[in-house]
């Protein structure tokens, strides 16, 4: 099943917010548009700061943070239009107020979606993690994607393919394990099965977050304090 599409639709919320203005235009008048157009800049921002990076990183975004964004923006509007009448300030601050919440939460489930990137230290090649797999990189999207990491948490590991039994060098997709079957992955890369992140070093080593073979102690989303646990 196909979970993504493609990145134009970060623009939806965005174009759900302009016609519950235009409608409220309509309703009470008063320059209603202007105002609501206004107001809402921040929350476009954001929107166009998730186009940018999917575009720049060649991603494409989760339909489930698309139809969740826009259902709870569409619901939320077509009550404060409904209800709330003629009363002008009450529906430009509610309805602006709606459409900037969801587009912070928009812009938190784009950001966390990053890729990870690899390097083989033995024949220098560059792997884009994505979907389970490693997919090796051409020179012109090396330089793309290494470029981007610079200025973003993408995060660049490296491993060593002749540590990896069987492991095809020329492979342009390499398939991923969680290392729970060392015998069957020939010439898979192992994961991390509680950070998602590729080991460096095999099951005995460390992820490229500096996590241990079972553990998540190190992830920005962690919430572990080494005195007090969780």
């Amino acid at each position: 099943m196909n979970t993504k599409t493609k990145n134009y639709f970060c623009w939806l919320p965005t174009c759900i917010y302009i016609l519950y203005i235009a409608y409220m235009q309509y309703v009470i008048n008063g320059g209603f548009w202007l105002k609501g157009a206004l107001l809402s800049f921040f929350a476009t921002l954001l929107y166009l700061a998730c186009f940018i990076q999917l575009k720049k990183s060649r991603e494409k975004i989760s339909k489930i943070i698309v139809l969740i964004s826009s259902v709870t923006l569409s619901c939320s509007l077509m009550f404060l239009a409904l209800y709330v009448g003629k009363d002008a300030e009450t529906a430009l601050i509610s309805g602006t107020a709606v459409h900037t919440i969801v587009a912070f939460i928009f812009a938190a489930a784009v950001a966390g979606k990053k890729s990870a990137l690899l390097q083989d230290k033995d024949t220098g090649a560059y792997y884009r993690i994505k979907s389970g797999k490693a997919y090796r990189l051409s020179d012109s999207e090396v330089v793309k994607y290494c470029s981007a990491s610079k200025s973003s948490s993408t995060p660049i590991g490296e491993f060593s393919s002749s540590s990896i039994k069987g492991f095809n060098t020329n492979s342009p997709v390499i398939p991923m394990t969680n290392g729970l079957n060392l015998s069957d992955y020939n010439s898979a890369i192992i994961v991390n099965p509680s950070s998602g992140m590729p080991m460096v070093g095999g099951i005995s080593g460390l992820d490229i977050h500096g996590n241990s073979f079972g553990t998540n102690f190190n992830e920005p989303s962690s919430t572990y304090d080494p005195n007090r646990g969780y």
